[in-house]
């Protein structure tokens, strides 16, 4: 049952993103080259053209995530500290409500295509199948970065 919700989860997410796409106002079309004080603006345009929507299960589970917080994307440094080895503790510091979501991308440019990378972080990776001991509840762990690489046909190329 778990693995044909995750197909229809992705095929359902598959969906979104193709209707993003046509959504998009018109394919970037940059020149080469790109002067350098515009790359960083240029590439956050493409990222955004092209960005899939996430969609996050947030679950309350006893001890890990009693509020369902331990679910939540968070930006890596949501407690304002750049060591991440004690956000698994940390999260226990916030209210949901403060724990705001942050989208990390790359874009990387090659003659034909545009390479770009979304990232979500989760500040705790853990299992809801708390009653067994299946591979999954042994593999917790804080610090879980998650995302999806696209090859976008760059125009005119």
């Amino acid at each position: 049952m778990k693995q044909y919700r995750f197909l229809l989860l992705l095929i359902f997410n598959l969906l979104v993103f193709n209707y993003s796409f046509s959504q998009c106002p018109g394919t970037p079309n940059f020149g080469d080259p790109v002067p350098f004080a515009n790359l960083e603006q240029v590439n956050q345009t493409i990222a955004e053209c092209f960005a899939p929507t996430f969609h996050q299960l947030t679950q309350k589970v006893p001890i890990y995530s009693p509020d369902g917080k331990g679910d939540l994307i968070v930006s890596v440094t949501y407690d304002d500290i750049q060591t991440t080895g004690n956000n698994w503790e940390s999260l226990n510091n916030f209210n949901r409500n403060e724990l705001l979501p942050k989208i990390y991308y790359s874009v990387v440019w090659s003659k034909k295509y545009w390479i770009v990378t979304y990232a979500i972080y989760h500040a705790r990776d853990y299992s809801n199948d708390y009653l067994s001991l299946s591979e999954c509840w042994l593999d917790m762990h804080e610090n879980d970065m998650e995302g999806v690489v696209f090859s976008i046909d760059r125009p005119n190329r």
